[in-house]
Parts: C-alpha cells; structure tokens; sequence
C-alpha cells in the first residue's frame, strides 16, 4: 500500500511540474509577443525608427511577436491542459520524453528570439507561421514544434493492461 502512495505521489508531483511547465511556457510566449507588438508600434514611427539601422526591423519584430503570440502559445497550451487532466485523473508518472518535451520547446521558444538580431536572414510575413529565412529560427520552430510532438507522443504509448481497465491509449 506504501509503494501504491509512493507511486502515486510521484505521479501528482511530476505531472504537476510538467502542467506548470508548459503554463509558463504559454503565458510567457503571451507576454513576450505582447512586449513586442509595442515594438511592431515603435518601429513604425517615423522618429524613432530612423535612429534604428536595421530597415526590416518592424517586420525582425512582426514576425517573431506572431509566432509567440500564435504558434509557441496555442501549441503550449493544449499540452498544459492535457498535463492538468493527467493529473487530475491520477495518471500514471510521465515518461523520459514527456520530461523532456517542455525543456525543448522552452529552448525552441527563446532561440525564436534570435529572429530579432539584424543581419540574420529575411523575414518574410507570410499567413499563419511567417518565417525568418535563416537556419537558426527553422532549429528554433523544429525544437518548439519537437517539444510539443514529443508531449503528445507520450500520451499515445500504450500502458500496460490492468485488471478492469481495459488497455488505455491515447487521449
């Protein structure tokens, strides 16, 4: 009965980690792409952005502040929900990759910052994802996009079978 509490202790603490995780991963995607649609405003003044070097600096800032705002938020966020079910349904513990998948969406999701550096690639403002044409911000959308496949992925493997309760799968 002690190892039974054991595990299940171990189970809330580690989901419970995970759920915030990925919160604070969503609502600091929000929160920096907020920060920057005042920088999209500061860019187009003509006052300040003539004191800027860099010409593309409104769309460096538009593109970045959108795939925050859009693509790390509404990808962190479901996953933050699934955490939170998980737990509030005593899932078993998380696996190595649902462990690992916050950490390479976090480090995605702060390399998408480098889109802002003058001189890194061309941004282009394209629907949906716009995109920096620079290695660096692909690795930064492959390791977010990476983080998030891989949280799901863990919810996908089979558990073991139990007695009266059926093979569990998928959400």
């Amino acid at each position: 009965m002690n190892d039974l509490r054991a595990t299940a202790r171990r189970a809330t603490g580690d989901r419970g980690a995970l759920a915030r995780h990925w919160l604070v991963l969503a609502i600091g995607s929000l929160a920096a792409s907020g920060l920057l649609a005042f920088g999209v405003v500061a860019a187009r003044i003509p006052a300040l952005a003539r004191h800027w070097t860099d010409t593309d600096l409104a769309h460096r800032i538009l593109v970045v502040h959108v795939d925050l705002g859009v693509v790390a938020w509404f990808s962190a966020l479901p996953v933050a929900v699934l955490e939170l079910f998980a737990l509030a349904r005593a899932a078993p513990p998380a696996g190595p990759l649902a462990r690992l998948a916050p950490w390479l969406s976090t480090a995605g999701a702060i390399l998408l910052l480098a889109g802002l550096l003058p001189g890194l690639g061309t941004p282009f403002t394209v629907n949906y994802v716009p995109l920096i044409d620079h290695p660096l911000y692909f690795a930064a959308l492959t390791l977010l996009f990476a983080g998030v496949a891989a949280a799901w992925l863990e919810r996908a493997r089979p558990r073991a079978w139990r007695p009266g309760r059926g093979l569990a799968g998928p959400v």
